[in-house]
């Protein structure tokens, strides 16, 4: 990995193929410096893949989080993919009724 940032109890990092990579729990108490610390790394990839196989627990907030990455891509005019969506990330979409915004 050729970048890291660390938030308490979650770590982004971009991999040597441009992934960004996100690894631990993606809640309430993390995504603020989750969120800064990817669109700071949005700038130094040109394709915008997450990789969330590394997160652990999820919130409302982890879901929120990655509706607002859809919606910088967007306002980028770039294409957003995720990989490796956990389970949790799943089931809160579902329970929000926002399922069908998640890739299959």
């Amino acid at each position: 990995m050729s970048a890291a940032a660390t938030s308490a109890g979650c770590e982004v990092a971009l991999a040597a193929d441009g992934r960004i990579q996100v690894r631990g729990e993606l809640t309430f108490a993390t995504v603020s410096k989750v969120r800064i610390d990817c669109l700071r790394l949005f700038d130094k990839v040109r394709n915008l893949h997450i990789d969330l196989g590394g997160v652990v627990g999820a919130d409302s907030a982890g879901l929120a989080l990655m509706i607002d990455w859809m919606r910088e891509a967007r306002l980028r005019k770039r294409k957003l993919h995720f990989s490796r969506i956990p389970a949790t990330l799943r089931i809160v979409a579902e329970l929000s009724d926002v399922e069908d915004l998640l890739p299959a």
